[in-house]
């Protein structure tokens, strides 16, 4: 939780036009930055190691569609 929150602090400080949204969970916590121009994104997800996040992944990437962004050129990164 506080990484989620120092990396959205950081995004939001020092690069303006990048776009950072955070999808609350049950079970992890999700930060979506996106790129300027939606030329890209980054997930980054905070889990635990025993929590799947196969469920949640639908949600992520309805979020990610949501905001126009390419699946495909999204890279998330998970931490534990």
């Amino acid at each position: 939780m506080v990484l989620t929150f120092g990396a959205s602090y950081y995004v939001t400080h020092h690069h303006k036009e990048t776009l950072v949204h955070y999808i609350p969970m049950k079970q992890c916590n999700v930060l979506l930055c996106i790129e300027p121009n939606h030329e890209g994104a980054h997930v980054l997800i905070d889990a635990p190691d025993h929590i799947k996040t196969t469920p949640n992944e639908r949600l992520v990437n309805q979020a990610i569609r949501a905001y126009g962004v390419n699946p495909k050129v999204v890279k998330s990164r998970l931490f534990s």
